[in-house]
């Protein structure tokens, strides 16, 4: 199940456990992830190693509470929340840098349908937006990002590099 990085980089990935969707996405076809601790695509490490500023840009379905869910996750061997981006609740996003965790409010919950969510970090100014809305801007870790090979997941939180998975954080839905 490799998954093709059309960018030119080759940051291609391997799927596990999941469904692909060729028309089912916003931008040409999707993944859909079950929500399971086997349930993810290990990206190449490279297509986040050694970023300092950075543009985070995903489109989501969520088929289950956002609660304590995860889009996205870097880690390496002394840091497991590397880089992990997600949601505290309906309300709340996540954003690990180096282990330190920032959380982004918004005032009214998140609704059902497609959700494009961008994460930047430029210096120390973190932004979230959700479907081109600011959601809120705060001063980050400036930590250039360390991610291991096999430690870049999309659908999972890790407490281990290439591991160390729950079920109750994966992301139960779709990523385009």
């Amino acid at each position: 199940n490799q998954t093709h990085d059309f960018s030119g980089n080759d940051y291609n990935g391997v799927a596990s456990s999941i469904v692909f969707n060729t028309t089912g996405g916003i931008i040409g076809g999707a993944v859909k992830l079950a929500g399971t601790t086997t349930s993810f695509v290990n990206i190449s490490n490279n297509a986040i190693a050694n970023l300092s500023n950075f543009t985070m840009d995903i489109w989501f379905l969520n088929l289950s509470s956002l609660d304590g869910r995860y889009l996205m996750t870097g880690a390496n061997s002394s840091q497991t929340n590397q880089f992990l981006l997600g949601f505290a609740n309906n309300s709340r996003f996540n954003l690990f840098i180096d282990g330190t965790q920032y959380t982004f409010d918004k005032s009214t919950p998140i609704g059902t349908g497609w959700h494009n969510l961008v994460a930047t970090r430029a210096g120390s100014n973190g932004t979230i937006y959700l479907d081109g809305t600011l959601i809120q801007s705060i001063t980050i870790k400036t930590t250039i990002l360390s991610v291991q090979n096999n430690g870049f997941y999309l659908g999972q939180d890790q407490d281990a590099v290439g591991g160390g998975f729950d079920g109750t954080q994966a992301w139960n839905g779709y990523i385009d």
